[in-house]
């Protein structure tokens, strides 16, 4: 865990952490869940500027046809 945040608003707290892949974090959100104690969450997975990057040079050389694109 990296901080925590107490909120105003929908949810009343923010909590920061890093994991080494998404699976990880989902065991660490299940984990959390599964007590009872929290009512609702919400996971929103950050980029690093560098992870960024590359997902934006991975997408430059792709194409994506929409419904009925042909």
């Amino acid at each position: 865990m990296v901080s925590i945040y107490y909120t105003f608003g929908e949810y009343d707290g923010f909590v920061l952490f890093e994991a080494p892949d998404e699976t990880t974090a989902a065991a660490f959100a299940l984990a959390a869940v599964s007590p009872g104690h929290l009512k609702a969450i919400k996971t929103t997975t950050a980029l690093t500027v560098e992870d960024a990057m590359e997902a934006m040079r991975k997408a430059g050389g792709a194409s994506f046809r929409g419904p009925g694109g042909g």
